[in-house]
């Protein structure tokens, strides 16, 4: 299996020497079908166990792969008592010296965007009373066995090998909140993306052609239903672009302070067409080294 996932992945693998040696419990994004045999490939030899959905064991070949490889069968719809067995199982293993995974979002992901973690890391880690280790994924979103395109498979593979990042943490603490977790998770994927970023040019340039070769294209969609396509957020991006520009000072730090959605979806994508890094959910004058001023929806058109 591992040299069928290089075959078709190329894995790069950051933080490694940052894996314990004893037990452990990796904590990581949902991005694909595939997440546990990248997962896998980049930490062997160290063998893995993953707790997984209870209805792939119901299924041909993948549930005989799943057993063979000891996974854990777990899922949402399971009684109290039969989840409560599920992670005092992965409990008990971590405790022994295992190393155990967990996909804390409790599914795939269908934008691509970190989901809230549930408590089962939680619970699992204080049980085992081992230090959690925060895993990021990243470039899974875009491959056949992710939700982009709106479907799972049956989407041709942009390149073969596909490129992947698996990037480990420093261990965490066994009594770290489930927050703290997903936010040390997402600061890996950011750090990431960073470093790649020399390579892959800026954040507006990339959005400047993804708009431009798909501008009749769904960019973003709201949870109650509104839908913007890259056509239209180019178009108000750029004419919001021209207000920041006369209104911002050259050295001037900004901040957003906007729910999410459409307009804050829109101030980033201004922001970073006038070369500005900008802060989510920033409390106005309060930040450190310099003033900052708020992009609002009431500046949304000039």
């Amino acid at each position: 299996m591992r040299a069928l996932v290089r075959a078709l992945y190329r894995i790069r693998v950051q933080g490694l020497a940052s894996l314990p040696e004893g037990g452990a419990l990796l904590v990581a994004n949902h991005l694909s079908h595939v997440d546990a045999l990248l997962i896998g490939a980049a930490l062997w030899p160290r063998h893995v166990r993953f707790l997984m959905h209870r209805s792939f064991f119901r299924m041909p070949v993948i549930g005989t792969l799943a057993a063979r490889l000891g996974a854990i069968p777990v899922a949402s719809e399971d009684s109290a008592e039969r989840k409560a067995e599920s992670l005092r199982w992965a409990a008990d293993l971590a405790a022994s010296g295992g190393k155990v995974c967990i996909f804390s979002e409790g599914g795939i992901s269908r934008s691509g965007t970190l989901l809230p973690f549930a408590r089962g890391v939680e619970t699992i880690a204080r049980d085992a009373r081992v230090p959690i280790v925060p895993v990021a994924l990243d470039r899974v979103w875009g491959s056949i066995f992710s939700f982009s395109g709106r479907r799972f498979f049956w989407k041709r593979p942009r390149r073969v090998p596909y490129p992947v990042d698996v990037a480990l943490g420093e261990p965490m603490p066994f009594d770290s909140e489930r927050w703290q977790v997903r936010d040390a998770v997402a600061a890996l994927v950011a750090r990431t993306r960073e470093e790649r970023a020399p390579r892959t040019r800026s954040l507006a340039w990339r959005f400047l052609r993804r708009a431009r070769q798909n501008a009749s294209s769904e960019a973003a969609c709201e949870a109650g239903g509104a839908r913007i396509g890259y056509g239209r957020l180019l178009r108000e991006a750029l004419l919001l672009r021209s207000v920041l520009l006369r209104t911002l000072a050259p050295a001037e730090r900004v901040g957003v302070l906007l729910p999410p959605g459409q307009d804050a979806l829109l101030a980033h994508a201004a922001l970073a067409l006038c070369g500005r890094a900008c802060s989510r959910s920033c409390r106005a004058g309060s930040s450190r080294g310099g003033s900052i001023r708020c992009a609002t929806a009431a500046s949304r058109r000039p």
